[in-house]
C-alpha cells in the first residue's frame, strides 16, 4: 500500500540562515534551567570538555535579546549539557486511503511526527484522543459503530494537524536544500513569520499571542488580525534583514 507523506528533511539545511532561540526557567530559589535551540548544521557543542559552558554562553550572545545571556553569564553549571537533534519530521496522509482498514486506527506520532522542541506532539495526540472519544460517543447504540470510523477520524483531525504543522514545519523551508512539500504561499509565510518574531522580541503581548498559537491554545487566525498584520509589516519595513 502507498500513502501520501509530507516530509521535512533538515539534514542539508544551510546553517547560516537557521534561527536560534532560547528559553530559561527557574527551578528553585537559585537554580535555573536553560534551553538553547540551534537548528541546522551549526558546529555542535559537545557535552563534555574544556570550555563547554563558555562556548554555550557565547552562542547565547547571538540571540536577538540578551535576556538569557544576562541570566546565566555568571552562573555555575550544575551538570552536563545534554544534546538532542531530529533530522526529519513527517506527516503520513492515511486519509488518502479511502476505505481505511477496519479495526485499525493510527494516532499521535503514527500520523504526524513533530519536532519535539515546539511541544506540539503531545497536545495534538491528546486532542486527537478527544475527537476519537466524541466520535465513539456519537456512534453508541448504532448497528455497526466501527463502520467508517477510521475514515471519519482521519478526516476530522486534518485541520488540527495542519495548524500545528504550519507553525513548526513550514519555517524549515526557509532553506532551499530542505526536502519536502512547501505551501504555495511559502515566501509570504516566511516573511510574515520573520517580522512577527522581530515584533515579539520587543512586545511581550505579541510574544504571548505567538506562543499561544504555537502551543495550539489560540487559533492561527489570531495572527491574522488586521492591526497585528499592519504592525508586522511595519516592523518588516523597518528591519528587512
Amino acid at each position: 500500500m502507498a500513502v501520501g507523506v509530507r516530509l521535512v528533511n533538515r539534514k542539508s539545511a544551510v546553517a547560516s540562515k537557521m534561527p536560534m532561540v532560547g528559553e530559561a526557567e527557574k527551578l528553585a530559589d537559585r537554580d535555573q534551567r536553560s534551553l538553547f535551540v540551534s537548528q541546522g548544521r551549526r558546529r555542535p557543542i559537545h557535552p563534555a570538555g574544556d570550555g563547554t559552558s563558555r562556548k554555550l554562553t557565547k552562542r547565547q550572545m547571538l540571540l536577538r535579546t540578551s535576556t538569557i545571556y544576562d541570566a546565566i553569564k555568571d552562573a555555575r553549571r550544575l551538570n552536563v549539557i545534554n544534546r538532542f537533534s531530529i533530522p526529519e519530521i513527517s506527516w503520513q496522509h492515511y486519509e488518502r486511503f479511502g476505505d481505511f482498514p477496519r479495526e485499525l486506527l493510527p494516532i499521535g506520532d503514527a500520523i504526524c511526527r513533530f519536532d519535539p522542541v515546539y511541544g506540539q506532539g503531545m497536545t495534538v495526540a491528546a486532542r486527537e484522543s478527544c475527537m476519537l472519544k466524541d466520535l465513539l460517543a456519537r456512534r453508541t447504540g448504532t448497528k455497526d459503530p466501527l463502520a467508517g470510523l477510521g475514515e471519519a477520524f482521519l478526516a476530522g483531525i486534518q485541520s488540527l494537524i495542519a495548524d500545528a504543522w504550519s507553525q513548526s514545519a513550514v519555517p524549515d523551508f526557509a532553506h532551499p536544500r530542505t526536502r519536502g512539500e512547501p505551501p504555495a504561499d511559502l515566501d509570504n509565510s516566511l516573511r510574515f513569520g520573520a517580522g512577527l518574531l522581530r515584533l515579539a522580541a520587543r512586545d511581550p503581548a505579541i510574544h504571548k499571542l505567538m506562543i499561544g498559537v504555537r502551543q495550539l491554545i489560540e487559533p492561527p487566525s489570531a495572527l491574522g488580525d488586521p492591526a497585528l498584520v499592519r504592525r508586522v509589516e511595519s516592523r518588516m519595513m523597518a528591519d528587512p534583514t
